[in-house]
């Protein structure tokens, strides 16, 4: 099978003058063969792929090329390229900020995302235990209400290491989100990214977009009210509960750290960090 290569009737054009990309230049190709071919087989006889440079104009690259066979022809194709001047080539004095992928201002959307969570007490952090007995209630979830904040920003590079020290965290300070305020320390959990390769007029970078939580209640530390079934008596023993009639019975009961049994209306808390501190000012999300 043999393919010709030819250029069409009025083939080429430009350059169409644009306000980024300063100029647009296109090239446009019939191709002949003598048996059943393909598109790929097509693009690699003219030698044309996204990112290569115009013959014609080599300040310009290869931003979109289609080939299209006739469809009442099936030997004959059709190819069609696009060439856009690459952004290197000008002084970025001489461009707008907007047509500079990575010097795109951040896209920032709020909304709210229901969760249940088994919270160990209230906002104003009163264990869940019944009254007057003061035994914990097993863990139940609570309907919850997150802010949530999705930012989608460019970046020239990325590397999973990136990724993986960040998601999933917690910020360790005050963080600015913008001119929307701040999110205190230990509020804020960035919750998941997604990272795409993306091209534009010659140029690659990476379309990073971050979910982060809003908690004022804080992520870190979390709070387990010290409970037992067990405790330490007056005389440094461990002992098992017994009711008023001498009968052992397992009922968990707040003590204190040092195990003993925790006074009316005493509470202790344990603390434990579920997710790791990180500063949410290095990843420059709204730099």
């Amino acid at each position: 099978m043999a393919l010709t290569v030819k250029d069409s009737y009025g083939g080429k054009t430009g350059p169409e003058k644009l306000p980024g990309p300063k100029d647009r230049y296109t090239h446009t190709w019939t191709v002949i063969s003598t048996g059943a071919t393909t598109g790929q087989s097509v693009l690699s006889k003219i030698g044309v792929t996204l990112g290569s440079t115009n013959p014609d104009y080599p300040g310009c690259v290869c931003t979109q090329v289609s080939p299209e066979q006739d469809p009442d022809a099936e030997k004959v194709w059709r190819v069609r390229a696009t060439y856009d001047s690459a952004l290197s080539n000008w002084p970025l004095n001489e461009l707008e900020p907007e047509t500079i992928p990575t010097l795109r201002a951040p896209v920032v959307t709020l909304s709210t995302e229901r969760a249940e969570m088994y919270l160990p007490h209230d906002s104003d952090e009163k264990p869940f235990v019944n009254v007057p007995f003061k035994k914990p209630f097993d863990p139940f979830p609570i309907p919850y209400m997150h802010l949530r904040i999705d930012v989608t920003k460019n970046f020239a590079s990325i590397t999973i290491d990136d990724l993986k020290l960040y998601v999933p965290s917690v910020n360790s300070a005050q963080y600015q989100v913008g001119d929307l305020g701040v999110i205190e320390k230990g509020e804020g959990l960035l919750d998941s990214v997604s990272a795409t390769p993306m091209r534009e007029y010659g140029i690659w970078y990476w379309r990073v977009s971050c979910s982060i939580l809003v908690n004022p209640l804080k992520w870190i530390p979390f709070k387990v009210l010290n409970v037992s079934d067990v405790y330490v008596n007056d005389n440094g023993v461990v002992t098992l509960p017994k009711d008023d009639q001498g009968v052992t019975f397992m009922d968990k009961y707040p003590i204190t750290v040092q195990g003993k049994r925790a006074g009316v209306g005493t509470y202790h808390w344990l603390e434990f960090r579920l997710f790791r501190w990180r500063n949410f000012g290095a990843l420059q999300l709204f730099d």
